[in-house]
C-alpha cells in the first residue's frame, strides 16, 4: 500500500461539511461516508482516476467490482436494466442495506474498472441521512467499498476509517456510528430470479416476504460480485469460531446470557440486532489486544446468517498475516515478507479437501487435534468425529492406522510415507511449530528449510498424532511458490 501523502480532513455532518465532501468529489478525491451499514469509501463513479485512487487506497485487487450508491431508484434506472423483481426489492428496501446486481445499461457512463470488466453492475440506495444528503449535493453516482485497508475488518466509526486510510484518502465525514454495523445483502438474477450472492443486513426471512429467494450460491472461482472473496473481514490475528471453552490466550468474544465472563461479548442479551450492529467494532478492539480470538456460537437465523458469513470469512485461511498471537515468538524463524500483497490475501481459496483416515483412540485423537493443534471439533458419533483442520475437514475413525515407513525421499530429507498435511504462510507455521514445541511434542523432522534459494523454498514439519499418523505441515514466505518447479 502506498505511504501517506495527503492530510486527511474531518468533516462535520452539517451542510457545510457535506458541501466540502461534495466538492472534494467533484475534484476526483476520496471521501469515507457514512452509511447504515458500514463506512464506505467514496469515489466519483464515472472518473477513471478516482475509481483507480480506490483500489490503490485500499490495496484492493482490481477483479473485485465495486458497489455504486445512488440517491434514488430513479436513478438506479439510468445505470442498469432492473428485472421487475428488482424493481419489487428496491421498492421494499431502498434506501436501505440491499445491492442489487443487474446488467449494465448502454451509455451508463461508468469507469470500466468499476464493474472490473463485467456486463454487471452492483447498486444500492443507503439510508443513512449523512450519505442521502452527499448524494443529492454530489448530483452522480459514487463508487464506495468499505473504508478500509482490502481484506480488513470493516469500519463502523470514523476512527476505524482513520486507522487504516489516514493519509491515503482526502476526508472522513462524520456520521456517528453505523446502525446496522454489517454490509448490505448483495442479490444477482438470473433469467430474472433473484439469488443470493452474499448474506448482509436484510435477512433472507425478510427478503422472502417480497419474493423467491434462490439458495446462496458457493463462492465462485471467478469473481462476478462485491463481497465473494473467501478470506475477507479479517483481523490480523487468528480467529476460531463457535468456541464455547477458550484457551488460556485467547480473546473470547461472547455472545448471550451464557458467557457472561467473556470480556467483550456482541450481546450480552443474545440480540442479534445489537450482535450485527456492534460486529466489527468488537472485532477491531479483539484484534487491538494482540491476541488470538475465539467467538462463541451465534444462531443461523435472521441476521446471524450475515453475521455467521462475516465470522467465517474472517477466519478464512489464506492470509497472510494471521497468527497465533501469543506465540512468544518476535519474528519467524525464517526469512518471511512482512506482509503478504493484497491481492494474495484476497484470492478466492481453493475448496477445502476431506480426508478420512483411522485412530486407535478417538479421545486421545480429540485431545490433540483440539487441545494441541487448536481445531475445532465437528459432527461425531461413538466411532469418528471430524475436525476443522485449519479449513479443511478431517475425519478420524476408530480403527487401525495406516502402516508407514521412511521411505519417501524429498530433497534432504526421508520423510514417513503416506503422510498428508497442509500448507500455511509463513508467520501461521512459525506459530503453529511454536505451540507444537510448547506441547512438547516430538517431531519427526524438526521445522527445516527445504530447497533454499530455489524455486519454491519452503519450510516443513513432520510429527505424528498419538495415533502414529504422520502430519507435514509446510511454510511459505511467498505462497505464489507452492506449485513451483
Amino acid at each position: 500500500m502506498k505511504e501517506a501523502v495527503q492530510k486527511t480532513e474531518i468533516l462535520g455532518a452539517q451542510p457545510d461539511g457535506i458541501a466540502r465532501a461534495a466538492r472534494l468529489l467533484a475534484a476526483g478525491k476520496l471521501v469515507a461516508m457514512p452509511t447504515e451499514t458500514v463506512y464506505g469509501l467514496a469515489g466519483d463513479a464515472r472518473d477513471p482516476d478516482a475509481v483507480a485512487a480506490i483500489f490503490a487506497a485500499k490495496g484492493r485487487p482490481s477483479f473485485n467490482p465495486l458497489i455504486v450508491h445512488l440517491a434514488s431508484l430513479a436513478a438506479a434506472e439510468h445505470l442498469a436494466l432492473l428485472p421487475d423483481t428488482a424493481r419489487l426489492l428496491a421498492q421494499a428496501f431502498w434506501p436501505g442495506a440491499l445491492t442489487l446486481v443487474a446488467p449494465l445499461r448502454a451509455g451508463h457512463g461508468l469507469a470500466p474498472a468499476v464493474t472490473a470488466g463485467l456486463p454487471t453492475v452492483a447498486l444500492r440506495v443507503p439510508a443513512h441521512p449523512v450519505a442521502q444528503a452527499l448524494l443529492s449535493e454530489f448530483g452522480g453516482p459514487v463508487a464506495a467499498p468499505s473504508a478500509n485497508p482490502s481484506g480488513r475488518i470493516s469500519p463502523t466509526t470514523p476512527a476505524h476509517v482513520l486507522s487504516g486510510l489516514a493519509g491515503r484518502i482526502a476526508a472522513v465525514l462524520d456520521g456517528g456510528t453505523c446502525a446496522v454495523g454489517v454490509e448490505s445483502t448483495i442479490i444477482g438474477f438470473e433469467a430474472g430470479q433473484p439469488v443470493l450472492l452474499r448474506e448482509g443486513g436484510i435477512s433472507r426471512e425478510d427478503i422472502a416476504q417480497v419474493c423467491t429467494l434462490s439458495p446462496a450460491r458457493p463462492a465462485p472461482q471467478n469473481i462476478t460480485a462485491p463481497g465473494q472473496l473467501a478470506s475477507h473481514y479479517a483481523p490480523r490475528a487468528q480467529v476460531r469460531l463457535n468456541i464455547s471453552a477458550p484457551m488460556d490466550d485467547e480473546i473470547w468474544i461472547g455472545f448471550g446470557p451464557d458467557c457472561e465472563n467473556a470480556p467483550l461479548t456482541l450481546s450480552a442479551t443474545g440480540d442479534l440486532t445489537e450482535a450485527a450492529a456492534r460486529l466489527f467494532a468488537v472485532l477491531h478492539d479483539a484484534d487491538s489486544l494482540g491476541r488470538p480470538i475465539a467467538v462463541a456460537p451465534v444462531p443461523e437465523q435472521g441476521l446471524g446468517a450475515a453475521i455467521n458469513d462475516r465470522l467465517r470469512r474472517a477466519a478464512a485461511p489464506g492470509r497472510s498475516d494471521a497468527t497465533h498471537g501469543n506465540s512468544g515468538l518476535q519474528s519467524p524463524p525464517f526469512p518471511c515478507e512482512e506482509a503478504a500483497p493484497a491481492y494474495l490475501m484476497e484470492t478466492p481459496m481453493l475448496m477445502p479437501f476431506h480426508f478420512a483416515y483411522h485412530v486407535h483412540d478417538l479421545e486421545q485423537a480429540r485431545a490433540f487435534y483440539g487441545d494441541v493443534l487448536g481445531c475445532t471439533e465437528g459432527r461425531s458419533t461413538d466411532t469418528w468425529v471430524d475436525f476443522d483442520f485449519f479449513g479443511h475437514q478431517i475425519s478420524l475413525h476408530r480403527g487401525e492406522p495406516f502402516a508407514n515407513a521412511p521411505t519417501g525421499k524429498v530433497g534432504d530429507h526421508m520423510v514417513p510415507m503416506p503422510h498428508f498435511g497442509l500448507v500455511l504462510d509463513a508467520e501461521r507455521f512459525s506459530a503453529l511449530a511454536k505451540r507444537l514445541q510448547d506441547a512438547g511434542v516430538e517431531f519427526v523432522i524438526p521445522p527445516s528449510l527445504r530447497f533454499e534459494g530455489q524455486p519454491g523454498e519452503q519450510w516443513t514439519m513432520f510429527f505424528r498424532d498419538p495415533s502414529g499418523n504422520p502430519i507435514e505441515v509446510k511454510g511459505y514466505a511467498d505462497q505464489s511458490q507452492i506449485f513451483a518447479s
